[in-house]
């Protein structure tokens, strides 16, 4: 039998051809942003929200509304076309804020706000919840990873 050093074994294209498209479609699974919300089920905590205040929330946080049954969790940012902060842009852009309200006693409630266009507000739990920012603000080249967002609201009375 013949003894090969195995430093100069010929690997098999069609083997290299999966080898890299395997690695490939894990890198891609790696950095692409979650298909689904998180779970709405089980116990959401976070801080409390006094309205008249602003607050921020980041992705995956929660908010209680001070004096209400009701909890906001700030989801996903879809659709993120904001111009970059290094580009000159003839438009603004706009991203979208993907919440849901929680409410004892009754169904989940996904609601979905904008930084650029209609609508920038929503009603809930008797309150009308703003979006005001959301950062961080793009960059040319750099897509910003999807848990990195923090959202700037402000809950009023209506």
């Amino acid at each position: 039998m013949e003894r090969r050093d195995p430093r100069t074994i010929q690997e098999d294209p069609i083997q290299k051809v999966r080898r890299v498209a395997v690695l490939g479609l894990l890198l891609a699974a790696a950095c692409s942003s979650p298909s689904q919300p998180l779970a709405t089920t089980g116990n959401v905590s976070g801080a409390s929200v006094q309205p008249g205040r602003d607050f921020q929330l980041a992705v995956g946080a929660a908010a209680r509304i001070e004096g209400t049954a009701s909890r906001i969790v700030f989801r996903l940012v879809k659709d993120d076309s904001r111009c970059p902060a290094d580009v000159q842009c003839v438009w603004a852009g706009s991203a979208k804020v993907v919440l849901t309200l929680l409410t004892e006693g009754q169904a989940d409630r996904e609601i979905v706000v904008n930084t650029g266009v209609e609508p920038r507000s929503a009603s809930l739990s008797g309150f009308v919840l703003r979006l005001t920012s959301l950062s961080p603000v793009p960059r040319a080249g750099s897509p910003i990873p999807a848990g990195s967002y923090v959202a700037t609201f402000e809950l009023t009375a209506p």
